[in-house]
């Protein structure tokens, strides 16, 4: 058993054994980070922060090799794969400059923007199912005087539709996940 985890902005992988010395995966620029096993456990899907932009890319295990998933001067962030491995849900300013949840096909292809707000949006998460997405929204609440928002999860449709908030306190709500059966 292998786990990922990423060190000075690159992506490194190591056995489960306290002995082991860690092995960096590949070499890229920017501050690589979020790696995760794509379901079949060829690849991996991380983002790349450059600074005044991100961009999604995939590692793949078998060839040695990274291709950017449709790369732009937006920030794309938080990408999480479907659990058929076929879609990719992420965050991206690419519309305007609000993070808003979006998903594309595996090669990057078929991008579609699923939520449109003035709030920021992140960390989706696929139901085990693959019909349905969690992710966060930071709301600014009208009675709040402070400068920090108010982090909600929320879940919808893949396709956008049936938004629903699910978290209704202060304080920041982030990080959600379903239970792989979907009854937890």
């Amino acid at each position: 058993i292998k786990f990922l985890f990423n060190k000075g902005g690159q992506i490194y992988e190591s056995p489960m054994d306290i002995n082991a010395t860690p092995k960096l995966l590949f070499s890229a620029r920017g501050n690589n980070s979020g790696p995760k096993f794509s379901p079949d456990g060829n690849e991996l899907l991380f983002t790349s922060d450059r600074g005044d932009h991100s961009f999604i890319g995939v590692y793949s295990l078998i060839r040695k090799n990274i291709r950017w998933i449709s790369p732009d001067v937006s920030n794309d962030a938080f990408p999480v794969w479907s659990p058929d491995g076929k879609r990719i849900a992420f965050t991206s300013d690419r519309d305007h400059k609000r993070r808003e949840i979006y998903t594309m096909n595996a090669d990057g292809s078929g991008i579609a923007r699923l939520t449109v707000n003035e709030e920021f949006e992140e960390v989706p998460t696929w139901s085990a199912d693959g019909k349905k997405i969690l992710f966060t929204r930071q709301i600014k609440e009208p009675d709040d005087t402070s400068h920090a928002a108010n982090g909600e999860i929320f879940i919808m449709d893949v396709d956008g539709k049936n938004e629903k908030r699910l978290t209704f306190k202060k304080g920041f709500d982030s990080g959600a996940k379903l239970s792989p059966d979907g009854k937890r």
